[in-house]
């Protein structure tokens, strides 16, 4: 107890208290960079852009939707011992799915619904991050596997996306066999086949990771204060953007490779420095951060 209650003594000394994951809202993660310097809805709109392409990426097909919400009635009905209502509704189900399946025939997976959440920690540094991890060590090492993944689940700084989808390949056949069974009085198996195919739904998640985007809106900062001339506070903004990718990785975000922007970054400063030409170091920087945001499949 005396051990647990020192780290989160040294947790409240870093500025936060980890005894439980938190969710930030929108709001709260650019309060918290508002101290990088940024101008006002600079962040906001990172988010928003990033927020788009994920929503233009992943496309709700309303066809699919409907289907899904036509079985949920058919099971309704079949509780409500309806089965003419029953047998409308998989009808509109496997209509709605053939209308899917006409217009893109080799889709296997229908996307029926999309959230976004935005979780941050409130951890701004790597040297931060770090520290944590260090604490995480400590209590593995201890046996103390709760404080652990307390300290772990701190960690989290991302743009979460949850997409469900409706398998192409079974859910249409399920419909048919459900209104099968109920032409030949057999409600129960209707409502068994029913379940089990919503059981099917396929659920995937993304994180993209707070601090490249709050690293992508300190570029796009630094650009414009390259075209105001104002190159000593360019060159900040591309530390703090390095910083921010040096914390995306210590917080664990390590799918992806952080070294060739850095360099960039690095070789950006180095032109500004040196009053060389830097539009082309600039549009590769710019693309290169894109691309972390949204890789091209």
């Amino acid at each position: 107890m005396k051990k647990l209650f020192i780290l989160l003594t040294v947790l409240l000394s870093l500025g936060a208290v980890f005894a439980q994951k938190s969710q930030a809202t929108t709001s709260e993660a650019i309060d918290q960079a508002s101290n990088l310097g940024l101008e006002s809805g600079k962040l906001q709109e990172s988010i928003d852009n990033t927020q788009e392409a994920i929503e233009a990426k992943n496309p709700i097909l309303e066809d699919a939707v409907k289907a899904l919400e036509a079985a949920n009635d058919a099971l309704s009905a079949l509780d409500n011992q309806d089965n003419d209502i029953a047998l409308e509704a998989l009808a509109a189900a496997t209509g709605k799915l053939e209308v899917v399946i006409a217009a893109e025939p080799d889709l296997a997976l229908a996307p029926v619904d999309l959230s976004i959440e935005i979780y941050d920690s409130g951890i701004t540094t790597s040297k931060e991050a770090n520290k944590i991890l260090r604490l995480a060590r400590v209590s593995l090492n201890d046996n103390d596997a709760i404080t652990a993944r307390l300290l772990l689940n701190s960690l989290a700084s991302e743009i979460r996306i949850k997409t469900v989808y409706l398998p192409l390949a079974s859910y249409p056949d399920a419909m048919l066999e459900a209104a099968a069974l109920i032409k030949n009085n057999q409600p129960e198996e209707a409502k068994d086949v029913i379940l089990t195919a919503l059981n099917t739904l396929l659920i995937t998640e993304e994180y993209l990771p707070l601090p490249v985007i709050t690293a992508q809106a300190l570029i796009e900062q630094a650009e414009k204060d390259i075209t105001d001339g104002n190159l000593e506070n360019a060159d900040s903004n591309l530390d703090l953007a390095r910083e921010q990718l040096k914390l995306a990785r210590a917080l664990g975000y390590s799918n992806v490779s952080y070294a060739d922007l850095d360099d960039q970054l690095i070789e950006l400063k180095r032109l500004l420095k040196s009053k060389e030409p830097h539009a082309s170091a600039l549009a590769k920087l710019r693309e290169g951060i894109n691309n972390l945001l949204h890789p091209k499949k």
